[in-house]
């Protein structure tokens, strides 16, 4: 479950709370094919929002409709999607690793560090165990490739991805989706949010998502 809050102030300053986050950085103009069709496609690899095309890293940015479209669940999915990465479970199931460019790691030690760093919503996340966990109420990917300096507080020698889930917004939206496959698997996921109204008018807002 994923509780992100947005105030608006003057420019609009963001807030949020979640109980997962990822985030990662790259150069420019390698959006995936059929992404978003606009000249404009706004990442934060930089820590702020810049045009995809001004980036000086070599960056691959993907947006929330076409990672669903891919069938895309977690970062594992990225294989099929992302040039040069791949991703793998030494040892066991529940680690596992990413490599860009063909330098990643095999360490089968659960608590050891990826040389591939991963943000969700700004959140360092250092345990491999966590890395394969489900993404849902994506807002876009942005995977940074080759190696990185300080700026997201690691130095990352393979690469960096940076996950942004969906933000609140000041109209109601909400979905829901229901899914059953063999073996008795299922998978419930929904989100809704919008303006939180009262004394607050609009400069208030929440999103709830959970799977």
């Amino acid at each position: 479950m994923r509780v992100v809050f947005r105030k608006s102030v003057t420019r609009g300053l963001l807030t949020g709370v979640a109980l997962m986050a990822f985030s990662a950085p790259a150069f420019a103009q390698d959006a995936n094919p059929g992404e978003v069709e606009s000249d404009e496609i706004v990442v934060t690899a930089q820590k702020r929002e810049e045009n995809l095309k001004d980036v000086p890293i070599a960056i691959q940015a993907m947006g929330g409709e076409s990672l669903k479209s891919s069938g895309f669940t977690d970062l594992r999915d990225l294989k099929s999607l992302v040039p040069s990465f791949q991703a793998s479970n030494p040892g066991n199931a529940a680690n596992v690793t990413f490599s860009i460019r063909g330098v990643g790691q095999r360490d089968v030690n659960s608590i050891s560090e990826g040389t591939v760093a991963e943000f969700v919503d700004g959140a360092y996340v250092s345990f491999v165990g966590a890395l394969g966990q489900p993404l849902y109420d994506i807002e876009r990917i942005e995977v940074l490739k080759g190696p990185q300096g300080t700026l997201f507080g690691r130095n990352a020698t393979g690469g960096l991805i940076n996950v942004i889930s969906k933000k609140p917004t000041n109209q109601f939206e909400g979905y829901v989706t229901a899914e059953l496959s063999s073996y008795n698997g299922y998978k419930l996921e929904g989100a809704v949010g919008g303006p939180l109204g009262g004394p607050l008018g609009d400069k208030a807002s929440a999103r709830l998502s959970v799977s």
